[in-house]
């Protein structure tokens, strides 16, 4: 959601490319954009996510994708709202093979990969990846961060026409209910025992042959609601995982609230938020080139007037309607 309360404004409603603290981020692109030869390198991945799956993601986030600026929802670069701050558009191979030059220190990655083989430091004798066990700021303040939500957002969908059959619902729901269970988790990650998964003095793995994505295409198993605790407890990247969720358990201080818009709410706000998102996207590629000087009173406030003209105060008092 672009439109949050911030804490740093008294709870104010905000759009975050609107913030007097978002010069400061892009100050921050402008002395990496002038660094031709850093000594230090921010690398970014090259398939930017939505924010609804980045959100999720950012409790196995090797740093998290927090804003320097303790802007909750971040501009910061690699994100896909976040455009012109790119820093390596390349493909998955050359991007990986960009981490093994020794001049990467920074990566924005997952916690779960300072253990997978696939992304191990090869050609840097030692070399050892570690996930952060704070968010980076830029200021005094720790940086914001949304609290994740305390439920999945996939699983079971039920058809309206059960509502004629209460027996069957039943049914259903009983087994969904099962299927939460650790015996339940289990029969639906790895299937049946000695069948599609094997137990060798207590470590549950896949067969010889087997993998998740085959057990799931041969025989229509995988996990669902949440992944089996026994079968992944000898699993190192779920281990680290789940190290990294309690490290940054404490981190989240921003509960997200629920905006329910109107059909013409939504209709609005998608054609102005795009409008103002042309705007800034603008103005911030003009800051990171240097033909803007981003420190300039007059150059900020002509930015803020550029974004009134397009809708900004409109969509921020829908907004406000909900957010309170």
């Amino acid at each position: 959601m672009d439109f949050w309360n911030d804490p740093d404004e008294g709870g104010k409603v905000v759009w975050n490319l609107a913030l007097t603290k978002h010069p400061r981020v892009l100050l921050f692109c402008v002395l990496r954009n002038v660094w031709r030869k850093p000594f230090i390198k921010f690398l970014t991945p090259p398939f930017p996510c939505s924010r609804e799956r980045r959100s999720a993601r950012n409790r196995d986030r090797l740093l998290s994708a927090s804003s320097p600026t303790r802007t909750a929802h971040p501009s910061w670069p690699g994100t896909k709202r976040c455009r012109p701050y790119r820093t390596h558009p390349c493909g998955k191979n050359q991007w990986k093979a960009k981490r093994l030059t020794g001049k990467v220190l920074l990566d924005f990655q997952y916690a779960s990969h300072t253990v997978d083989p696939d992304y191990a430091l090869t050609d840097i004798p030692e070399g050892l990846w570690e996930f952060a066990r704070m968010l980076p700021s830029a200021s005094e303040q720790p940086a914001l961060e949304f609290k994740p939500l305390n439920f999945s957002l996939f699983g079971p969908v039920f058809s309206s026409k059960l509502a004629d059959e209460p027996e069957k619902l039943d049914r259903l729901i009983e087994y969904v209910e099962w299927g939460a269970t650790p015996e339940g988790q289990l029969f639906h990650q790895a299937g049946l025992d000695n069948v599609t998964y094997v137990n060798e003095g207590g470590t549950m793995k896949y067969k010889e042959g087997l993998d998740r994505q085959k057990v799931a295409e041969q025989h229509g198993f995988d996990w669902w609601l949440s992944q089996s605790a026994e079968f992944m407890k000898s699993d190192a990247g779920y281990l680290k995982k789940q190290e990294a969720m309690k490290e940054f358990a404490p981190n989240y201080n921003v509960t997200p609230k629920n905006a329910p818009l109107t059909e013409e709410e939504q209709e609005t706000v998608g054609t102005t938020v795009s409008a103002l998102e042309d705007v800034a996207y603008q103005f911030a590629t003009k800051a990171i080139m240097g033909m803007i000087d981003i420190g300039n009173d007059e150059t900020w406030n002509g930015y803020l007037s550029d974004l009134e003209k397009v809708g900004l105060d409109e969509t921020r008092t829908i907004y406000e309607k909900y957010l309170k």
